[in-house]
């Protein structure tokens, strides 16, 4: 069985990730991933690009999540590649690797991944139009994810709650993937107060100290990890809406 795994990742470019959320990462000695998008980078509440480089230097990847914040499925096949090369290539041009691609929403079909494959992605964190509980696109040599779960209160999620999902993995030798939007003391309904971040953080150290789980980022926990955390229907969270999310992950073999 595999050694269970985790995954934190941020969306948008929020500078608090930068501000707030890495400080404790680094404290725990954490890696993440961050989905940014470009069109706003460096402007007032987003990160700059070279704080991003910093991150990425520190063990961080990051991946884009569009040019220009567009939901994917609703623009014509011209538009959604702007999205996905204008994103990759303002990355790119100042200094990061990026292989991941995180669709605004999470809302995705066969077409994007088509798309996504031809412009050099090589994997895809997304949920499908039907929010169908798991589904999985393979494209030949890349790897490509589809996770759907039911959207949950925020008030639902906790640190207890956290730390049962990290046990569950832990038990079960799966990868849980945890998203955040903004990690701060009081923003809005996606956000995830700094107590409660460090609290996870703390948490995964102490279980990653005793040899029970390693952290990753998002791309490169695709592979080695086989397991999937197959958490109950009333115990998994999604959607933009939420300020953090355990996905179902079932990667390609």
């Amino acid at each position: 069985m595999h050694k269970a795994k985790i995954s934190i990742t941020f969306d948008d470019g929020n500078d608090n990730t930068y501000t707030n959320a890495y400080p404790i990462m680094r404290k725990y000695g954490l890696i993440g991933t961050v989905f940014v998008y470009t069109y706003a980078l460096g402007t007032n509440g987003k990160m700059t690009y070279a704080q991003l480089a910093e991150l990425q230097a520190y063990g961080f990847e990051v991946g884009s999540h569009t040019a220009n914040n567009k939901t994917m499925t609703t623009l014509t096949e011209s538009e959604a590649r702007a999205e996905l090369v204008d994103s990759k290539q303002a990355l790119e041009q100042n200094g990061l690797n990026v292989k991941s691609f995180a669709p605004p929403s999470r809302l995705w079909n066969n077409s994007l991944a088509t798309l996504a494959e031809q412009e050099g992605y090589k994997a895809v964190r997304a949920v499908s139009n039907s929010n169908a509980i798991t589904q999985s696109y393979q494209i030949p040599n890349l790897l490509y994810v589809n996770n759907g779960t039911p959207s949950m209160s925020t008030l639902n999620i906790n640190f207890d709650t956290v730390k049962g999902w990290i046990n569950k993995a832990i038990n079960e030798g799966a990868w849980i993937n945890l998203l955040f939007h903004h990690v701060a003391d009081s923003l809005d309904s996606y956000t995830t107060s700094l107590s409660e971040f460090e609290a996870i953080c703390s948490y995964v150290k102490f279980r990653k100290n005793k040899g029970d789980i390693t952290d990753d980022t998002f791309y490169n926990s695709l592979f080695p990890t086989k397991n999937i955390l197959n958490l109950e229907l009333a115990n998994r969270v999604l959607m933009s809406d939420r300020s953090l999310t355990a996905d179902r992950i079932l990667p390609a073999e």
